[in-house]
């Protein structure tokens, strides 16, 4: 497994865990 696919299912982890905040933002 490379290692930007470890970085793209962590990402994907934590905006699951945060509910995906950082879209709220783009949403106002």
């Amino acid at each position: 497994q490379s290692i930007k696919a470890e970085l793209e299912e962590i990402h994907t982890l934590n905006m699951r865990r945060q509910n995906m905040p950082k879209y709220n933002i783009f949403n106002e």
